[in-house]
């Protein structure tokens, strides 16, 4: 039986704190909300995607970048999360036209520069989000591939964006490990 997705946020104390420990830290939390903290821990598959070893039930996913780790846990729905900080990424058309389906590149053409690295962060953010939920790499999505997600853009720390990817089909279950 699929249930809520529980978010949680992490952030670095001002120490040389690591991405892997932002994630961590948020995965913890994260479980702790889902299951009461009974999943012992999280490891990876060969493709370094999250799982509860003894709670194959309950998916997971986690991002981290700058001073934030982001993390989410559902009970049956494949979900993905991503945060990225929103910065002048001045090869955006270039990036774009590699992994973005070209509606979008489109989109981001026709922003006024000022926005533009919002929507550029915003855009990739929502395109890991399916990667994660899907358990593949970026690349399956640069070309419109009909997406089965719902995808939402959620709260984020000022300077930053972030979005949240669920399968909700019936019967979606895990990715093949």
């Amino acid at each position: 039986m699929s249930g809520p997705v529980r978010l949680a946020w992490s952030r670095a104390d001002g120490s040389r704190q690591s991405l892997r420990s932002l994630r961590r830290a948020a995965l913890h939390d994260a479980l702790a909300e889902i299951d009461g903290g009974i999943a012992e821990g999280v490891a990876h598959d060969a493709l370094g995607r999250p799982f509860c070893p003894d709670s194959p039930e309950i998916c997971v996913s986690a991002t981290a970048r700058g001073t934030w780790g982001a993390a989410a846990a559902a009970r049956d729905l494949p979900i993905g999360v991503d945060v990225e900080s929103v910065a002048l990424v001045p090869e955006w058309r270039e990036i774009g036209a590699l992994v973005f389906h070209p509606r979008i590149g489109e989109l981001l053409a026709r922003s006024a520069p000022g926005p533009r690295p919002e929507r550029f962060a915003r855009a990739w953010a929502r395109m890991e989000a399916c990667a994660k939920a899907a358990g593949t790499g970026i690349r399956p999505w640069h070309r419109g591939r009909d997406e089965p997600y719902r995808v939402t853009d959620i709260a984020a720390p000022n300077g930053y964006v972030a979005a949240l990817a669920i399968d909700e089909r019936p019967n979606a279950g895990r990715y093949a490990r």
